[in-house]
């Protein structure tokens, strides 16, 4: 097969495949189902959407298969099932998952896949969702409503939303920028073994505007470093440096610089990104490693979340009932930038700041996905003052969060 035309939705279904039948895996939970669950997805997605040379930026499934891990068989085995159920509602057109012009909008389509789960659950749980609503604000303005439930006469707005570390996001795109750069010139021109680099990117603050100016500001620093070498020529260059009043970059040569020569220096920053080239070339190979702080402490990452859940209430403070805030938390690692790193923990969450979020009249429910090396782990999260929704409550407990194709 050409390899500009390789689809990897079908190489992956190829693989598992493979691997069931070596395995003997053909009764096992995981596996039964495996033809259905192709068939479902590669119906539903256009197969260009998979093809090499033509993926979204957006397209995070299209990265999940492509990295062929096998926990990306729990992640598909769900989708399907999301979308027979998608399939079934009248009012699916109201979620947006496809375009005008029957594409799929993938921008959205994690954050709308996590209401098509919500939904999910709940009608399982024996409830009644209900999308495609909205009410009127006091300027006469209609707010749509991911989910509404009427329960017992008392109106829930079941407000669902992925939550992401932004910033951190931000910092791994530049790692991998690192990563591309590092294998585009390789592949291209080989690299000197005099012209290997060692280096860091720290920030002071957690703003996605400064990532950006150092992100342009790197690769400048790239090109600068390499075009200061000659071929079989040795040149005095300086040290590449930029000094902001928020972020630092550092590139120098690899050669002189020792393993824990940053250690002191990068505590002035709370983020940070470390990088450094082996000390040796050979074969066009280059061995480097990428580390750092991506994602501050536990009080920083309380603020983002109650920071999103506090906007979440303001959204719909005139919403005339009780609202069900649903956050989907992901922490799936994969060559997409988005999900790889869990903007917080379950065990970190400051339960007492969010208490006297919430108050009386709203619940939060937060959903952690996490992908170990052979499957995908769900948990949930239910926190509020529970007493204030007895109506809702009986149906909660009753909430199971394993969704598979069957």
């Amino acid at each position: 097969m050409n390899d500009s035309a390789t689809n990897f939705l079908d190489e992956w279904y190829e693989n598992v495949r493979l691997f069931k039948w070596r395995r003997g895996l053909i009764s096992h939970p995981q596996f039964v189902h495996l033809d259905e669950i192709y068939r479902e997805v590669k119906e539903f997605f256009p197969s260009e959407d998979f093809v090499k040379g033509s993926i979204d930026v957006n397209n995070w499934f299209a990265h999940i298969v492509a990295n062929k891990k096998m926990f990306s068989i729990d992640i598909l085995s769900e989708t399907a099932e999301l979308i027979r159920y998608y399939n079934s509602l009248q009012d699916r057109a109201s979620l947006n998952i496809r375009t005008n012009l029957n594409k799929i909008n993938y921008r959205g389509l994690n954050e709308k896949l996590l209401e098509v789960y919500v939904g999910y659950i709940l009608n399982k749980a024996g409830l009644s969702p209900i999308i495609g609503e909205s009410y009127l604000s006091k300027e006469g303005n209609k707010k749509q409503i991911d989910i509404l439930l009427n329960i017992e006469g008392i109106n829930y707005n079941v407000e669902v939303t992925k939550f992401y570390d932004s910033f951190a996001e931000s910092l791994i795109d530049i790692a991998l920028d690192i990563t591309r750069f590092l294998e585009k010139r390789i592949g291209e021109n080989g690299i000197r073994l005099d012209s290997v680099f060692t280096g860091y990117i720290g920030f002071k603050e957690s703003h996605i505007s400064l990532a950006g100016m150092a992100k342009e500001e790197l690769k400048q620093l790239f090109k600068e470093h390499f075009h200061s070498f000659k071929a079989n020529t040795k040149v005095i260059r300086p040290i590449p440096v930029v000094i902001h009043p928020k972020y630092e970059i550092l590139i120098r040569p690899a050669y002189s610089a020792k393993d824990d020569e940053y250690d002191e220096k990068i505590k002035e920053f709370p983020f940070h990104i470390i990088f450094h080239m082996g000390p040796f070339a050979s074969a066009g190979k280059i061995h480097y490693t990428i580390k750092g702080n991506l994602s501050g402490d536990a009080i920083h990452k309380n603020i983002l979340l109650q920071e999103k859940v506090k906007e979440k209430i303001r959204q719909h403070r005139e919403f005339n009932g009780k609202k069900l805030i649903v956050i989907g938390v992901d922490n799936i690692v994969s060559t997409h930038s988005k999900g790889n790193i869990p903007p917080i923990r379950n065990e970190d969450i400051d339960l007492k700041a969010m208490d006297s979020i919430l108050g009386n009249d709203n619940l939060l429910l937060l959903i952690f996905k996490t992908a170990t090396e052979d499957k995908q782990v769900t948990d949930l999260r239910l926190i509020g003052r529970l007493k204030y929704h007895q109506e809702i409550m009986q149906y909660l407990k009753k909430l199971s969060f394993d969704v598979r194709y069957n």
